[in-house]
């Protein structure tokens, strides 16, 4: 008898990419139906996910988004379809292992009670294999990357931690074994604004880092736009009603569905999806404490400012000095009388949105807020303008995205990402349970 090749591995895969870096995931007509519904659950789905990319499912309760997902890491089969992880079938590898090589997170963090947070973090490197030695050191690495202290949490258990500390840990829990792909059902759905908004950052933070392809499941519209390089705005049976960028649903919206699913507010959520660090800033014209009043004063009129900036030494900024202010004024300017509306007292990162940038102008005594960079060096400032001009770019791209496609023959709106060619399997049996979110 002719001998057969075994199928490649997900943990071959792995071992070749060293773990690091995502890989893409190729949803090839895949449907999943039950056996009491006339409908399906998920109907005849085709998507690629990109390598390296957090790609969001977004939709109501009950269009299918939780049961799409699950079905990657086989928690649920399909019905027919397939499914390509790293161009690997995942209907050829072993489920157990399959899942060993998938993170997978999900609301509340899911953590064995009984055990601490390192027994947790370590229980998918026990399973591979791992010496001691080597799970003690990557539990530790992992809650130094997740923001925890390992003298201070490896021996705690989870009913020692808050909600946010339990998500933390889930996460770590979820990257043990390095793998490729991680799936996030609603993690940060049962927490509180402020810790929700917090592990978004986080997430961003890890995943600038560590490049995995995420898929993350919710049916928070804010949260997708801000998480989301791509977002799958999903209808009943997980029927792809658009797959775009944030910035492209919020500005060029594949019909009323999408319209009403994102809201009213498409504008000021446009603030969200753009950094300061992307934008031109504007500079005022800068000052030491020791500079001399009247030749600020001829400089700024030379220069066009109506105030200017005074820096301290290490150029971070102090105060504001007007033009009105050193009308007949002598002497170093950091001796000038000032008052509240002087003091700086409200800066902003690169990193920040335009979106806090305008909630900063709003409450500045100025028209201008400061940008600081590392170590709160000053970089620039921000003003009304600059947002305004931010906005006008964006919609010219979309604009001109637009007429590309058109011009092209293609559709003036991205429904749906191509996949690449491959079979279809039939009629493949296998029903396990699951709920239909």
């Amino acid at each position: 008898m002719p001998e057969t090749t075994p199928s490649p591995s997900l943990a071959e895969l792995v071992s070749e990419n060293g773990g690091a870096r995502g890989v893409p995931i190729e949803l090839i007509s895949v449907s999943k139906r039950y056996g009491g519904s006339p409908d399906a659950a998920v109907d005849d789905l085709t998507m690629t996910i990109p390598a390296g990319e957090i790609v969001v499912f977004l939709g109501p309760s009950g269009c299918g988004k939780t049961t799409t997902m699950r079905m990657i890491n086989r928690l649920i089969e399909p019905t027919s379809g397939r499914i390509l992880i790293g161009g690997l079938d995942a209907r050829a590898q072993k489920p157990d292992e399959l899942r060993r090589h998938i993170g997978y997170v999900i609301q509340q963090a899911g953590l064995f009670p009984h055990m601490t947070v390192a027994a947790n973090i370590a229980q998918v490197p026990q399973m591979l294999g791992w010496d001691r030695q080597r799970i003690r050191a990557r539990v530790d690495e992992l809650l130094e990357l997740v923001g925890l202290d390992p003298v201070q949490y490896r021996d705690r258990y989870p009913r020692q931690l808050s909600g946010g500390q339990q998500q933390r840990v889930g996460v770590a829990r979820a990257l043990a074994a390095d793998p490729p792909v991680l799936l996030m059902d609603e993690p940060f759905g049962a927490l509180d604004p402020i810790t929700r908004e917090s592990l978004q950052d986080e997430l961003l933070r890890l995943q600038e880092e560590l490049s995995k392809t995420i898929v993350f499941v919710t049916h928070d519209v804010d949260e997708a736009l801000k998480l989301g390089d791509r977002i799958a705005i999903l209808d009943k049976g997980s029927r792809i009603v658009q797959y775009a960028t944030a910035e492209e649903i919020l500005t060029n919206p594949a019909g009323s569905y999408v319209e009403q699913f994102i809201g009213g507010e498409s504008s000021m959520r446009l603030l969200k999806l753009t950094r300061v660090s992307d934008v031109a800033l504007e500079q005022a014209v800068r000052a030491r404490a020791t500079d001399d009043a009247a030749d600020l004063r001829r400089r700024m009129a030379e220069e066009g400012g109506d105030c200017a900036i005074v820096l301290d030494e290490r150029q971070r900024p102090l105060r504001w000095v007007s033009a009105a202010a050193l009308e007949g004024a002598s002497g170093p300017v950091g001796e000038l009388p000032g008052g509240e509306e002087d003091r700086i007292d409200t800066v902003i990162s690169g990193r920040s949105t335009l979106q806090e940038a305008v909630e900063a102008l709003l409450n500045a005594e100025q028209e201008l807020v400061p940008v600081v960079g590392k170590r709160r060096h000053y970089t620039g400032v921000v003003t009304l303008a600059t947002v305004q001009q931010a906005i006008a770019e964006i919609k010219e791209r979309e604009r001109r995205l637009r007429r590309e496609r058109v011009a092209a023959g293609q559709s003036a709106v991205s429904v749906a990402a191509e996949p690449a060619p491959a079979a279809v399997v039939p009629d493949a049996t296998g029903r396990d349970g699951g709920d239909t979110a």
